[in-house]
């Protein structure tokens, strides 16, 4: 596992009424305002991550479901041919060698 770079500070201000809210839900925590700062910019960055994920796979379920509707209709194309081709040699009309 690669090792993890140095964390590094950051300063920020807010406004009163974040920072007020910021100390509300840090003392519910029982945590620093600047703890619960780091928990809640670290959850925003996890959660657009999940949802770049999520809207990435979203795409390929999309995907999967125009190409297994094509392969059904490919089936369903060969199933015929091959019902056309059982048809022509019950009538005797198959070409030689077919």
């Amino acid at each position: 596992m690669p090792e993890k770079a140095p964390s590094q500070p950051v300063s920020i201000r807010l406004d009163a009424d974040v920072y007020e809210q910021l100390t509300k839900e840090a003392g519910r925590r029982g945590v620093s305002p600047g703890e619960q700062l780091k928990h809640l910019a670290t959850e925003v960055l996890k959660d657009r991550e999940r949802q770049r994920l999520l809207d990435e796979l979203e795409l390929l379920q999309a995907e999967v479901k125009k190409l297994t509707s094509r392969v059904d209709r490919l089936d369903d194309a060969v199933i015929d041919i091959e019902d056309e081709v059982h048809e022509m040699k019950g009538t005797g009309t198959a070409k030689a060698g077919g």
